[in-house]
């Protein structure tokens, strides 16, 4: 992982939202609760980009964070592609 401040502050701040996200989903899915489809859908996109975001961004210069646009944002939210499945 890129040792660079701006790198890893975003790749904190990723994973810190991840957690935010499966904590809500955890509260959605809990027994005698409301479950919301559309919701969960959102919820899980949501945990997800995050998650992506910090593995495809971990070592990235903070130059490139700093000058990425919405386009290369939202490619550092697909899945990552040096990631295998399990």
């Amino acid at each position: 992982m890129n040792q660079d401040y701006l790198v890893y502050a975003n790749f904190a701040y990723n994973l810190q939202d991840a957690h935010e996200e499966l904590t809500k989903i955890l509260e959605l899915i809990k027994p005698n609760s409301e479950f919301d489809e559309e919701y969960f859908e959102v919820k899980m996109a949501h945990l997800y980009w995050h998650l992506n975001n910090a593995w495809n961004t971990r070592n990235i210069s903070g130059e490139q964070l700093e000058s990425a646009d919405g386009k290369q944002m939202n490619l550092w939210g697909e899945f990552p592609k040096d990631l295998k499945p399990l």
